[in-house]
């Protein structure tokens, strides 16, 4: 049977970040490496990735993730003030809605993830005398309020993935040796349990 392969050559640098979009007609949005002053995004056929449907510039260091949710999509980015951005997901210049880094918070996020009603920014722990954050917003990039990974005798560092379950618990996996992976719920107030993955 023949095989078709296709090579695409990109004018930018690199591909930092991909989701694609299952529904209807099946679209990629790809972000790029900054070129200069920017970042671009760029929403194009699944099929035939020279097709451009929209793109914009974006003034950030880095777009290090992208996650789909409904007919929107949220950047993860490597800024000062900025966690990311949210997009509709059939036009890149279409209004958008930022998610400022609150007061106090200087660590950029590492992940992002929705419940459907409010998005979640995870910051990772990493820096010194910081501990990983869920930073909570609603959709339209309202800051609603920090949950902190850090209780009595224990505390979450070096966070670097999260995702939610259909009971709206999360679970974050740490970028240590060995790993661990930390559950955090609502109980009538915020709490975390730390469960060390070993082979």
């Amino acid at each position: 049977m023949p095989r078709r392969i296709t090579n695409y050559n990109f004018s930018e640098k690199k591909v930092t970040a991909i989701v694609g979009d299952p529904e209807g007609s099946y679209y990629l949005i790809i972000a790029f490496a900054k070129d200069g002053d920017y970042c671009t995004l760029r929403r194009v056929s699944a099929n035939d990735l020279t097709q451009v449907y929209s793109e914009t510039d974006v003034a950030v260091d880095e777009i290090k993730r992208l996650m789909l949710s409904g007919n929107y999509f949220y950047s993860v980015v490597d800024n000062d003030t900025l966690f990311g951005t949210r997009y509709y997901k059939f036009s890149l210049i279409a209004t958008t809605y930022n998610f400022t880094k609150p007061a106090g918070i200087t660590e950029n996020a590492v992940d992002v993830v929705t419940d459907g009603s409010f998005i979640y920014y995870l910051t990772p722990g990493s820096a010194s005398g910081e501990v990983a954050k869920l930073i909570k917003y609603s959709t339209y990039g309202t800051y609603v309020e920090t949950i902190e990974l850090q209780k009595s005798g224990e505390e979450v560092r070096n966070a670097k993935s999260i995702t939610i379950d259909s009971s709206g618990d999360f679970w974050i996996i740490t970028n240590t040796s060995p790993s661990n992976l930390v559950r955090v719920f609502d109980d009538g107030g915020w709490d975390f349990t730390v469960t060390e993955l070993v082979p």
